[in-house]
């Protein structure tokens, strides 16, 4: 009764739009390294997002920005790396992890983590 009220033929209306995918600011900096890839460049700065999950900045040698998100195993590797230190993260072979009560777990993803040396 209430599409009555308020004069709307519910079917009409639904003929006439269409459902479209809402436009959200999207951000294309993050890149997720594939296995046998590395970056190098400075980190710039660790951050954390809107679910407090840390990611990194990276300038990369040519000066585009890309960003990281931490995972365990480069969260080790990136403790002691300062902004403005300059490095290159290589990712590695996925270890398998063990199953619990039956569950496939997700396999760890692996970095080698490397410093400039001024020797």
């Amino acid at each position: 009764m209430a599409q009555e009220n308020l004069g709307v033929d519910k079917g009409k209306k639904e003929e006439q739009g269409k459902w479209v995918l809402a436009d959200y600011d999207k951000d294309e900096s993050f890149i997720k390294l594939d296995v046998g890839e590395e970056v190098v460049g400075r980190l710039a700065a660790k951050k954390e997002n809107y679910l407090g999950n840390l990611y990194y900045i990276i300038e990369k040698e040519d000066d585009e920005i890309i960003k990281i998100s931490d995972t365990t195993n480069l969260h080790k590797w990136m403790a002691n790396i300062e902004p403005g230190d300059r490095l290159k993260i290589k990712r590695k072979p996925d270890r398998k992890l063990p199953q619990v009560d039956g569950e496939p777990k997700q396999p760890l993803q692996m970095y080698e983590v490397y410093v400039w040396n001024n020797v």
